[in-house]
């Protein structure tokens, strides 16, 4: 689970715990009255943080490994108070969230990985073969024939003077026709086994990038493949409609086998004339090589320099923060591409409009007559696919990256498929995004505006949802909502002299519910007073910030307000401290409700 302060305990011997107050408290349930005593390991705690303790003694801790995190929990989960206590489920959400407990947007029936496999599908089917013949060119077909047909039959066959051959020239042209447009579809449609190879990669930090491919295999012909699939990744099938009840997500036409090998093979994967099938692959794209960046905070401005190092070439190269984005364009391997992106319109709501038609507002607004390109088009739709709900397919939420985010298009995808033993045409193309750090300015100097601090939604409201996942956006109907921020690591022991707040709706509300952030000295939630949809500065932010950097802010509404769709962003304002050796052991073990 990302967003924590690394923690680590070595265990060293047992003991006996009578009551669990520390416990209730961390789960925000019920006071923990099933009878102890209860058995907990004790140990020697290394630079860490404590989410639960009881006094001195730590009963949950957490550290912090790559993308997730590892949580020590100092009582055997599965006995008392465990087995009995009815603050256990509202304890595993506490441990989970934000960002390994399921989304509550998302269907209980299907993961995100599948909601967004699938609907990966129609962007394989962008093919040109795919493509219905226009209605102009069927129409102009159609006039040719009852043209020749008619008319021009019956004056040459009058000035002839048999038009007895009718009964002959008729069904003659009919089949000239039927197997003339026939030879036409088959040209366009094209006698090649074409793949259709879409790649999503994520670059993690430190350079290990995972992938999803996935793959379309289209047919001329009706036929059963043998595919092969390069490397040791899995292999799964794919579909457009999925039905829980059903095959468990199998390929239409027919019995397929996925064998889970080095190659991986799909055996007997059955294509129709003209038609296309699909499965997914994941793994690791280890060829790949490292993307850099030396990027600077200055004033309202990201500043500095990307270098590619990957071995390819990259295309269309965006810079993604907050509502913001800067155009990079072609990036070759070996080069560099200078930065200069204005973030002053952090705290302005665009959050309802989608990534992928974002980056190409442009191109999908510009005049013409007809669609939007059809590479525009694939490349909306696979940006749509992977950032629609907050939970990035290749891996991470959508906290892990609320900083810089470098979204570019490769020429190629993982890994390589042979189809039937031979190397088949292919139209590859893949997505590939990482985040990235950036530096705040020499002088410790600590100004981040709205949008750069991650956050997520630890508790929904009873009456609510989700309006945009991957902005931090609230559907506030009855009761409450409570965000939780994490603050980088590059303003830990830092002298906080302000905090903002930032409120945003979508148009339904011109008013802001009750606003409250938690108190971390007091326990106790402070009102923001007059808070209003826009910027909202506390000059005093005394207790507000935790001392592992979490800051909480909760929207309430009731029955007497209306409803709502709202979007919460905090900033920060001060001064870094010089380093005191032992403030990080103080900060690493403080305990927090």
């Amino acid at each position: 689970r990302p967003g924590r302060t690394s923690s680590v305990v070595v265990p060293a011997g047992t003991t006996t715990l009578d009551v669990l107050p520390g416990l209730a408290s961390f789960a925000g349930a019920e006071p923990v009255r099933v009878p102890g005593p209860f058995l907990a390991a004790t140990g020697d705690l290394n630079p860490g943080l404590t989410l639960a303790a009881h006094g001195a003694m730590p009963l949950v801790r957490e550290r912090r490994v790559g993308d997730g995190a590892v949580d020590f929990v100092a009582l055997d989960l599965a006995t008392a108070p465990f087995d009995a206590w009815t603050g256990t489920i509202p304890f595993w959400k506490a441990l989970l969230s934000p960002g390994a407990d399921y989304p509550a947007w998302l269907p209980q029936d299907m993961s995100a990985r599948e909601s967004q496999a699938q609907s990966m599908v129609y962007s394989l089917s962008n093919l040109p073969a795919l493509d219905l013949p226009s209605v102009g060119a069927l129409a102009i077909l159609l006039a040719v024939y009852i043209v020749l047909v008619g008319p021009v039959n019956y004056v040459v066959l009058r000035r002839t003077r048999r038009l007895q051959w009718a009964w002959v020239t008729i069904p003659a042209l009919t089949l000239l026709f039927a197997g003339g447009a026939f030879g036409l579809g088959y040209a366009l449609r094209g006698g090649d086994v074409i793949v259709n190879h879409i790649g999503v990669a994520y670059m993690q930090p430190g350079g290990a990038v995972r992938y999803n491919s996935y793959v379309g295999i289209f047919s001329p012909h009706q036929q059963s493949y043998q595919v092969e699939v390069e490397g040791d990744g899995l292999v799964a099938p794919l579909n457009a409609g999925y039905d829980p009840w059903g095959r468990g997500g199998a390929v239409a036409g027919g019995e397929v086998v996925f064998v889970q090998d080095s190659p991986a093979r799909v055996q007997g994967l059955q294509v129709n004339q003209w038609s296309m099938q699909t499965f997914m692959t994941e793994g690791v794209w280890d060829s790949l090589g490292p993307i850099t960046a030396d990027l600077a905070l200055d004033n309202s401005s990201l500043v500095g320099t990307i270098y590619n190092d990957t071995g390819f070439h990259l295309r269309d190269a965006v810079l993604v923060m907050g509502d913001d984005l800067a155009r990079l364009g072609d990036v070759p391997n070996g080069q560099a591409a200078a930065v200069s992106l204005d973030i002053g319109s952090l705290t302005n709501a665009n959050w309802g409009m989608p990534l992928g038609y974002r980056i190409f507002q442009e191109e999908l607004n510009a005049p013409r007559s007809g669609a939007p390109p059809r590479e525009v088009q694939m490349k909306q739709s696979i940006l749509d696919n992977v950032f629609r709900d907050g939970r990035f397919q290749a891996g991470g939420s959508a906290s892990d990256v609320s900083g810089p985010l470098l979204l570019a298009w490769l020429d190629t995808a993982p890994p390589g498929i042979r189809v039937g033993g031979k190397e088949p045409q292919r139209q590859p193309v893949s997505l590939l995004y990482t985040p990235l750090q950036f530096d705040l300015p020499g002088d410790g100097t600590i100004s981040l505006p709205p949008g750069l601090i991650p956050g997520s939604v630890i508790q929904m409201p009873v009456e609510g949802g989700m309006c945009d996942p991957t902005a931090n956006a609230v559907w506030l109907g009855r009761g409450e909502a409570i965000f939780e921020f994490v603050l980088p690591e590059s303003v830990e022991g830092a002298d906080i002299h302000s905090l903002t707040v930032a409120l945003t709706s979508d148009g339904s509300r011109w008013e802001p519910p009750e606003t409250t952030i938690y108190d971390w000295e007091q326990e106790g939630w402070r009102v923001v007073d007059d808070a209003i949809l826009g910027v909202n500065r506390l000059s005093e932010p005394d207790g507000l910030v935790s001392a592992s950097g979490l800051v909480r802010v909760r929207l309430s509404t009731g029955t007497g307000r209306s409803e709502g769709c709202f979007q919460v962003r905090i900033g920060v304002e001060g001064q870094q401290e010089a380093a005191d050796p032992g403030a990080g052991t103080q900060r690493e073990e403080a305990t927090e409700p």
